[in-house]
């Protein structure tokens, strides 16, 4: 008896999976148009983290702004701003400076990697415009960045 109660169960469950990947929305990256914002957004990644009170590039931001400059080779007619972000602690001039120091950071780099600097434009919020709102190092880690924008 309990036997044809599992194999009841199992059948019931393979038929509700089934019906559930014949409704389920088709995957929309397949739909996006190449050179856009959300492609952009949906292949390349467009945060770059920094450490604290610093402006250089770390290896692994290297290679998100390596990827970010093949996308922009491969799309020639695109322009970007590089916003420079700064987590909520020191001053507000001081911060709207290293925002400034690490845009052109990454800015600098794509350049060296083959993109028009006419292409790239760079600007601080400093502390203006934090990403996590909470006061936690994790907090603090997460505003400290630039975001390469697509213009669009």
């Amino acid at each position: 008896m309990n036997r044809k109660i599992l194999l009841g169960a199992i059948a019931g469950v393979s038929v509700l999976l089934a019906a559930c990947s014949c409704v389920c929305p088709v995957d929309d990256a397949a739909n996006i148009e190449a050179g856009t914002a959300a492609d952009f957004a949906t292949n390349v990644r467009d945060k770059v983290y920094f450490n604290f009170n610093e402006a250089k590039l770390s290896p692994d931001a290297e290679k998100i702004v390596e990827q970010q400059a093949e996308w922009l080779k491969k799309h020639s007619g695109v322009a970007v701003t590089i916003e420079g972000h700064a987590d909520v602690r020191g001053t507000e001039d001081y911060n709207k400076a290293l925002g400034l120091r690490r845009a052109n950071a990454v800015k600098d780099l794509l350049v060296k990697l083959g993109v028009s600097a006419d292409r790239i434009t760079v600007v601080s919020y400093g502390k203006e415009r934090p990403f996590s709102q909470g006061a936690t190092e994790k907090d603090h880690a997460l505003n400290r960045r630039t975001v390469t924008v697509v213009a669009g």
